[in-house]
């Protein structure tokens, strides 16, 4: 399967986001259409480590290498700091493959997440309250 970076941006009064369609969680805002991009390009390190622990490739760390496949006019939500709206392609049914390979992104989140969250210090373990709370690993 070739992986893309679909991009989709999302455009507030003020604040903009650039989300990556084939891998959720992949989105970055900017007070411009090019500013939120670049700093997507930014992440692509960060969130290909997500990337590697499902096995996959594709995340590219460059703005040359992402395709817009749709603007989307934002609303509150947007400006407020959250993608809130859904693309076109968003809301078309999924294929067995595409839905299969969010879900093995999805578990290497936890994965991931599993991992940190067993290097974690005690200090930081502690929530507001200052009770430490238990973490998986």
């Amino acid at each position: 399967m070739t992986l893309h970076n679909r991009i989709v941006i999302e455009s507030g009064e003020k604040r903009i986001f650039a989300s990556a369609l084939d891998w959720p969680g992949w989105s970055r805002s900017g007070k411009s259409e090019d500013e939120a991009l670049a700093v997507l390009a930014e992440y692509a390190d960060r969130y290909g480590v997500v990337a590697e622990v499902a096995g996959l490739r594709g995340v590219k760390a460059t703005a040359k290498d992402f395709e817009i496949v749709e603007w989307i006019k934002g609303n509150g939500a947007t400006d407020f700091g959250v993608p809130d709206r859904p693309a076109a392609v968003e809301l078309e049914p999924m294929s067995d493959a595409e839905c299969e390979r969010q879900i093995t992104l999805l578990e290497a989140s936890w994965t991931f997440f599993d991992d940190v969250a067993s290097r974690v210090s005690p200090e930081l373990q502690k929530g507001p309250s200052g009770v430490t709370h238990e973490v998986s690993g």
